[in-house]
């Protein structure tokens, strides 16, 4: 995602010396790698068959892209999904810059699909793995919606202030558990 902003903040920069160009260049090939070639490497392993992901060869060289994944045809979706969605939150961010409103409204409808996508297919080899998602994935969205009473809907300023400590604290719980989870299963 970083490679993305560096690529669209240097879009129509003007060139004047040599360390501009260079920069400019190294931008641009980053929005290249992450507009093309990720999305396209992606695709390219969701649409091969299991028997040749699981050849020594292929699996050496493209392995790590999927090695998380249960094997089925599925789940290969899993990463082109994660990277359109990637794609999307900054596209949301851009495009909608003057309605915080809808933005929030995007946002949520993508964690939405995201727990759908998730529920109906379990796409992490390690049970422990997918709960750990979806519980990532309910948590945003509960903290997401929370986002909605800063906006113009709700004027009370006290209002405001407590929703805003109880966002806290369920990031506070989050933060908690996938710090629990890490310790109890980082290494596995």
């Amino acid at each position: 995602m970083e490679l993305l902003i560096c690529g669209l903040l240097n879009l129509g920069v003007p060139m004047t010396s040599s360390g501009e160009i260079f920069g400019i260049l190294m931008s641009y090939s980053c929005l290249f790698l992450t507009l093309l070639f990720l999305p396209s490497l992606s695709v390219y392993i969701a649409t091969r068959t299991i028997p040749k992901l699981k050849k020594k060869l292929f699996r050496a060289k493209w392995g790590a892209i999927y090695q998380n994944l249960s094997p089925k045809k599925i789940n290969l979706l899993y990463m082109p999904l994660f990277v359109v969605r990637r794609l999307s939150f900054i596209g949301n961010s851009i495009i909608l810059t003057s309605y915080p409103t809808q933005q929030i409204q995007v946002l949520l409808y993508i964690n939405f699909l995201a727990i759908n996508y998730f529920l109906h297919c379990y796409p992490l080899r390690m049970r422990q793995l997918n709960r750990i998602e979806l519980f990532n994935e309910a948590f945003v969205s509960i903290i997401s919606l929370h986002m909605l009473v800063f906006t113009d809907w709700v004027t009370d300023e006290d209002t405001k202030f407590l929703m805003g400590w109880s966002m806290v604290i369920f990031l506070a719980v989050m933060v908690t558990v996938n710090l629990q989870f890490i310790i109890l299963h980082g290494g596995k």
